[in-house]
């Protein structure tokens, strides 16, 4: 049960961040922010869900951003932002221009075909299972053939590239908890990576064997099955809604009010990157931007990472 109720958080968690958009706007703007202003503070859990998601996955390229106009043009292929100020303006003239193609949703629209767009999927086990185990199938669905799947993509180079990143930042927050698969390299991990050499040459393993790697597996993605996209969401909205009045002035001069029960708020990142890239504006912005951040980090730029580290040693206290 508690296999299943991760998988389905985890699916609808990742679904509704990119319907709201809120963690994709808050991750482009602070990931610009550390490219552009030395010595910035941290946000903890922030960089935790970028290393979860890795830059193929957040920012839809294998290589990030590293210019004001990068995280724009990012930014608008990971949240198609374009098409929700396009509509804020037919509200706002009283003209409802018909888009082919279009879903109505609580942050505006989107394209329907939602795969190219927000936060993808980082879970390899939760892409596979989760249609296994929280919906009714017809037939039964095999197990065996799925952790071999697991096995043939495995992806062992970028798993231990985020876990290491994991664990840095949880090092830094003084976040660390008592779980076996913080430890890199561990004997586990290590056994594991031998199963998947010996699968990936002879394409044979035991069924003992298979399932082993698949533990194991579960253990390498637990922060991602477990980050709470929620409550996250909801912090994320309190960042952008911070920065939304502290430039509030000039933003109102230059789009008029936002209305934060329509999502608007996101649209605050592209009037941002707008002044990022203004040579006149951008130290002004910059500053600025500093000071919201450190005061949000100060209140809550760790919450999710310390409630993990409380879940996970629970969860090695109750085995």
């Amino acid at each position: 049960m508690t296999f299943r109720f991760a998988l389905t958080m985890n699916e609808l968690g990742i679904k509704y961040a990119n319907m709201w958009g809120a963690i994709t706007a808050a991750g482009h703007l602070y990931s610009a922010m550390q490219h552009t202003t030395p010595n910035l503070p941290r946000w903890h859990d922030l960089d935790t869900l970028l290393q979860i998601h890795t830059t193929p996955y957040f920012f839809w390229d294998d290589i990030p951003p590293s210019t004001p106009s990068g995280f724009a043009s990012s930014y608008e292929k990971a949240s198609n932002i374009s098409k929700s100020i396009a509509d804020r303006q037919d509200r706002a003239s009283s003209t409802m221009v018909s888009r082919t193609n279009m879903i109505s949703t609580p942050g505006g629209y989107l394209p329907a075909n939602k795969n190219e767009f927000g936060i993808g999927i980082a879970s390899k086990v939760s892409a596979l299972y989760h249609e296994r185990f929280c919906f009714e199938q017809p037939t039964p669905v095999r197990n065996l053939p799925l952790v071999e799947h697991i096995l043939s993509h495995t992806a062992s180079t970028e798993i231990n590239q985020t876990l290491t990143g994991v664990q840095k930042i949880l090092k830094d927050a003084n976040a660390f908890p008592k779980t076996p698969f913080t430890t890199t390299p561990s004997a586990r991990e290590v056994s594991t990576k031998d199963l998947t050499t010996q699968f990936e040459n002879h394409q044979m393993l035991t069924e003992t064997q298979l399932l082993s790697a698949l533990c194991t597996r579960l253990q390498q993605e637990a922060y991602t099955l477990n980050f709470d996209y929620f409550t996250f969401h909801i912090r994320c909205m309190r960042f952008l809604k911070a920065v939304y009045e502290e430039f509030r002035v000039e933003i109102i001069e230059e789009d008029g009010e936002l209305i934060e029960g329509r999502g608007e708020l996101n649209m605050v990142v592209h009037r941002i990157f707008t002044w990022l890239m203004d040579q006149e504006k951008v130290e002004n912005v910059k500053e600025r931007l500093r000071g919201v951040l450190e005061m949000f980090v100060e209140r809550e730029g760790r919450a999710e990472i310390d409630s993990l580290k409380e879940y996970m040693d629970g969860l090695i206290l109750a085995n």
